[in-house]
């Protein structure tokens, strides 16, 4: 029994060694995010068009990093659906054709109007502050930060759907958003970013009015809107 007990002990303290011991350093997860957001930005904002190769060389000479943090970005990126990994540490920003992008829409479709007729059915007057306050900022972006626009859509629609608790179906949403948010620039350039802002006012309304069947339909005819775009 004591051997028994002595194993134990050694069990407990190892796996209690394993639960605290860094996997890795914070400045390096730091780092990476930072290398991701700025590719990220490239990319939505077109300053590195689909198709383009990305080699890992080269960007961390340009960052002045080295290239782990890239490699970590680009597989970060690939599982947003921005990049495609290639052989030989490359990858290249994905394209999308017409049929994907309405793949992601249909799936946004299927998805993200449930999501908000819960939300709005369990909803705290925080949460609706919160998207209130996220709304508010979309004034301040000019037409020509689409990385901007489409990272502050993105949180919006996430805050939206966020009070449902369903959090996997959100970070669903989450990544058909950023994979298709750097197609924005076709909405904008079409003058469809006022009614698209007039649409997430009337949504926020709903929230406040505790109208879940009214948001859902809302945000269904908001995910339709962009099919016009890509017809």
């Amino acid at each position: 029994m004591e051997h028994q007990a002595h194993a134990q002990d050694d069990m407990e303290e190892l796996l209690e060694e394993k639960s605290f011991a860094p996997v890795e350093p914070l400045t390096r997860i730091t780092l990476a995010a930072s290398v991701v957001d700025r590719i990220r930005e490239r990319i939505l904002s077109e300053a590195i068009p689909a198709g383009a190769v990305l080699r890992q060389d080269v960007i961390a000479n340009e960052m002045g990093v080295s290239r782990i943090p890239v490699r970590e970005a680009l597989r970060h990126l690939a599982a947003e659906g921005l990049v495609t990994l290639l052989p030989h540490h490359r990858a290249c920003v994905s394209e999308l054709s017409s049929d994907d992008l309405r793949d992601l829409l249909d799936l946004r479709l299927w998805i993200e109007p449930n999501l908000i007729r819960l939300a709005i059915e369990q909803c705290s007057d925080a949460q609706i502050r919160k998207i209130g306050a996220i709304l508010d900022e979309f004034p301040s972006i000019p037409d020509s930060d689409m990385s901007g626009l489409a990272n502050l859509n993105c949180r919006f629609h996430v805050a939206l759907c966020e009070p449902s608790g369903r959090k996997r179906a959100v970070a669903t949403v989450e990544l058909l958003l950023k994979n298709s948010s750097r197609y924005r620039s076709k909405i904008v350039s079409a003058g469809g970013r006022e009614k698209a802002h007039q649409d997430h006012r009337e949504i926020l309304d709903m929230y406040w009015r505790r109208d879940s069947i009214g948001g859902a339909s809302l945000a269904r005819n908001h995910i339709l809107d962009w099919y016009k775009h890509f017809q």
